[in-house]
């Protein structure tokens, strides 16, 4: 099946290749912005790409070469140190289209992660006492960069947030994702019982009682609670009242010996239930085996503790590649990787694509196209994402006049990592847009989401979802 499935997607992306010579603009990971671009002569980064299209666009008295241009990369790594913005004077026309693509498809990476050269043993002595004994002589530091904004841990699936605090880093070692310092492990805790006075309590539409304080008895033991109360910046992640509703929030108080946990309920907005499921993140007090991490943004560090000798990497810059009013503009083959919010996106596009790529090891979305007209995410292989995977949004409501965006031919599969609920691998808006063909695994809550009008959804095949949540289908129209 997968043969099949990648023999399909070298067809959709020939479907949309171009007859006729087109300018062909190289790069190279060894070569120099400051040459030509030529095969001899190589281009070495995508923004040095962007603006030599821009030069032959005014060299040709504002117009692209006839055939369009064609960006060429050979094999390797490119690392984005920020966004790649593409913009109106970097799209192509009908008949002159702009093609990024790898001269190897699979082989060549646009990758967001940041790759620090000066990770060091810890020796803070304040930091060495909150870190469990056996973890002290193994755990390894790394400053953020000044200038650089913070990772936060708040957003859940029933909400959402344009605030790049609001989208974390994760940490990858050789490609694998690294687990947050945690109690507990894996799995969840549940919710004691409710420590709110009765004014703090409601009984809300579904006949359940909740708490709006935020204060509940916690099962772990008083020298746990002890080491969790030392802790600067603590944090819990929970479906603290629905199955389908998930927010990250701060610990705002620890009582040992009352084994109380006080959250905030402002990021969770149902209240906290008794037997809510739950963890405690973000302790290095819990940072006790190796594979996992966490952060202390008072002092700009991030600590892991290695599972081997391989390289550390963290999903650092926000969005790899932002395309905004352009047209006629497609990338081909290749792999986007290690972004924190979403790793290409589109607003108002028109006929543009993404085929036969892939996108993996993110901390949010994959593809987001907003208010798009005929553009295509076809053949493309995404997975481990920390939220959803391809969002497709077009088409007016008013007039119902189609957006005619698709989805075709992708494989999206473990998504959902960072982020649960409400994150699907196709979310549809707007009018007439298509998700079609596409094969869709193992997540936590939905598979296609849409909302809206003249949608078409079919010959998808979809399996292991809805694996831990109520009021949740494979197929769930959500209008929002």
């Amino acid at each position: 099946m997968k043969r099949q499935h990648l023999l399909f997607s070298l067809c959709a992306a020939m479907a949309w290749s171009v007859a006729g010579a087109m300018t062909a603009l190289h790069v190279s990971p060894d070569g120099d912005d400051a040459n030509p671009g030529t095969a001899e002569k190589p281009l070495k980064t995508p923004e040095g790409a962007r603006d030599a299209v821009r030069r032959l666009r005014t060299a040709n008295g504002g117009q692209l070469p006839a055939g369009g241009v064609e960006v060429v990369f050979a094999d390797g790594v490119y690392r984005l140190a920020r966004t790649l913005v593409l913009t109106k004077q970097d799209a192509g026309a009908e008949g002159t289209p702009v093609v990024w693509r790898a001269e190897h498809r699979g082989r060549v990476s646009w990758s967001g992660d940041l790759k620090p050269s000066a990770w060091g043993r810890v020796k803070d002595p304040e930091t060495l006492a909150r870190l469990p004994a056996a973890a002290r002589g193994h755990v390894v530091e790394v400053a953020f960069p000044e200038g650089t904004e913070l990772p936060g841990f708040t957003g859940g699936g029933c909400g959402t947030s344009e605030k790049i605090t609001d989208y974390p880093i994760s940490v990858f070692q050789d490609g694998e994702r690294l687990g947050l310092a945690r109690w507990p492990k894996d799995g969840f805790a549940h919710t004691g019982r409710n420590l709110a006075s009765v004014e703090h309590a409601r009984t809300t539409v579904f006949s359940k009682t909740e708490s709006t304080s935020g204060r509940f008895e916690v099962g772990a033991d008083a020298a746990r609670l002890a080491a969790w109360a030392r802790e600067p910046d603590l944090w819990a992640f929970g479906l603290w009242n629905y199955q389908w509703a998930d927010a990250a929030t701060r610990i705002t108080a620890v009582k040992p010996e009352a084994r109380e946990l006080d959250v905030d309920v402002a990021p969770i907005g149902f209240g906290v239930k008794v037997g809510a499921m739950y963890y405690v993140f973000n302790a290095l007090c819990e940072l006790d085996e190796p594979g996992r991490w966490a952060v202390d943004r008072a002092r700009r560090r991030l600590y892991v503790w290695p599972r081997t000798s391989g390289t550390l990497r963290f999903a650092f810059v926000p969005t790899l590649v932002s395309a905004r009013k352009v047209s006629h503009l497609r990338f081909e083959g290749l792999a986007f990787e290690y972004a924190r919010r979403v790793a290409v996106e589109f607003r108002d596009a028109v006929k543009c694509a993404v085929v036969a790529s892939s996108v993996r090891h993110t901390s949010s979305w994959a593809i987001q196209i907003e208010n798009g007209r005929d553009c295509r995410v076809a053949g493309c292989d995404l997975f481990d994402l920390g939220r959803g995977g391809i969002a497709l949004r077009g088409g007016d409501i008013p007039t119902l006049a189609p957006g005619n965006n698709v989805a075709d031919n992708n494989h999206i599969g473990h998504y959902g990592k960072v982020v649960y609920n409400y994150q699907p691998a196709i979310a549809l808006g707007g009018v007439g847009n298509r998700a079609v063909h596409n094969l869709i695994h193992h997540s936590d809550h939905q598979a296609i989401s849409f909302g809206g009008n003249d949608h078409y959804i079919g010959w998808n095949v979809i399996h292991d979802m809805c694996m831990h949540n109520d009021d949740a289908g494979s197929i769930y129209c959500c209008q929002r």
